[in-house]
């Protein structure tokens, strides 16, 4: 059996959306070539050793046990690294950086796939979907830095057992928006993203 470091792991992962690939199972399929020097960059990146690629699944189970929760703690932890060394400062404007908050489609499925689904009628066709709340420090040059992430859910209520089962329009059932996710979302940055005065030491 091998054994993979987190660091390699999660570069691995990070590549699936350097090269804007598809699905997991592109990992096995585009990357394996050895001509690629897939596994060397990746190494190199990590700071590992590794002597193989993961398979797809190796991922899965990496990032099952993981959590995001640890994820984006992470990506709090680069940001602030980033502002701290002032690698960002050239993208503030009037001394202070521009945040932009926005939904956007996430996960679509054609079945129910959680009781959290928001449900969306197109005609005959009905989606389940998983919208999120994004912010981001942006900037005119193309800058688009995720800071923090809400998920917008909605666990719609039971229909009564007498109403005939009708979907409505998705606007007019929907419970959770963007302004109660951004509710949610605002003291999560705070406490991700406090003064600089409050910053501690990273050892």
């Amino acid at each position: 059996m091998v054994t993979y470091e987190a660091a390699f792991l999660l570069w691995w992962g990070l590549l699936l959306f350097c090269f804007k690939l598809g699905s997991r199972r592109d990992l096995d399929f585009k990357l394996r070539d050895l001509e690629l020097g897939v596994l060397a960059n990746a190494n190199h990146l990590a700071q590992t050793e590794q002597n193989s690629l993961p398979v797809h699944k190796t991922l899965d189970h990496f990032l099952g046990h993981v959590g995001s929760p640890a994820l984006g703690q992470l990506r709090d932890q680069c940001v602030r690294a980033l502002i701290r060394n002032k690698v960002l400062d050239p993208f503030r404007f009037d001394g202070q950086f521009v945040i932009s908050t926005d939904g956007t489609g996430y996960l679509s499925f054609k079945e129910r796939h959680c009781p959290y689904c928001l449900e969306h009628s197109n005609g005959s066709a009905v989606y389940y979907l998983h919208p999120v709340l994004e912010a981001k420090i942006v900037h005119p040059c193309g800058l688009a830095l995720s800071i923090g992430t809400e998920f917008i859910e909605n666990p719609l209520p039971e229909k009564p057992a007498t109403a005939p089962a009708k979907l409505t329009d998705y606007e007019a059932v929907k419970q959770d928006c963007e302004l109660k996710a951004f509710l949610r979302l605002a003291p999560e940055l705070k406490r991700a993203f406090p003064p600089p005065s409050a910053w501690r030491p990273i050892h």
